[in-house]
């Protein structure tokens, strides 16, 4: 995916290694490379990366004048993680849409999204007022709006 040479890979990873962003251990002569243990630099890294390449700012480029959206939220694990809740990092990102966009638009979005973030991207699409007034049975929206919320910042197109 970087597009370098195993050599130049190697130098940069012996830097990382050697920085103490990166641990490696050696298995016969292969090197094992994993992220270590979180302490303050790790995670402020982690944090700096994710507020300029991951989920909320690619969802905001993504639906950045999509006609139709009224609002726009992450949900599930990816936003309980960005509130602070305790836990491994989430293999997708779910995404609520408010709104009357097309699923043939959102469908696009998503595997975009999917590519640039290297994660799946599910994106579910509810009516203003159906979000605004659910029926008591729909235990999903209730789930949704009792547990962590990321709003997307997005402008919809007037037409």
């Amino acid at each position: 995916m970087a597009k370098a040479s195993l050599k130049a890979t190697a130098q940069e990873v012996g830097r990382l290694v050697d920085s103490g962003l990166l641990d490696d251990r050696r298995s016969g002569n292969q090197r094992l490379v994993r992220r270590p243990k979180l302490n303050r630099v790790t995670t402020s890294l982690g944090d700096l990366l994710a507020a300029t390449y991951g989920p909320l700012p690619v969802m905001t480029e993504e639906l950045a004048g999509v006609d139709g959206v009224e609002k726009a939220y992450i949900y599930g694990s990816w936003a309980a993680r960005h509130e602070g809740e305790p836990g491994g990092v989430p293999g997708d990102v779910d995404v609520l849409i408010i709104g009357s966009t097309s699923f043939d638009a959102l469908d696009t979005i998503a595997e975009r999204a999917s590519a640039r973030l290297h994660r799946a991207v599910n994106i579910r699409r509810l009516s203003g007022s159906y979000w605004d007034g659910p029926p008591a049975c729909d235990t999903f929206v209730a789930d949704i709006k009792a547990r962590a919320l990321v709003e997307i910042p997005v402008k919809e197109i007037s037409r």
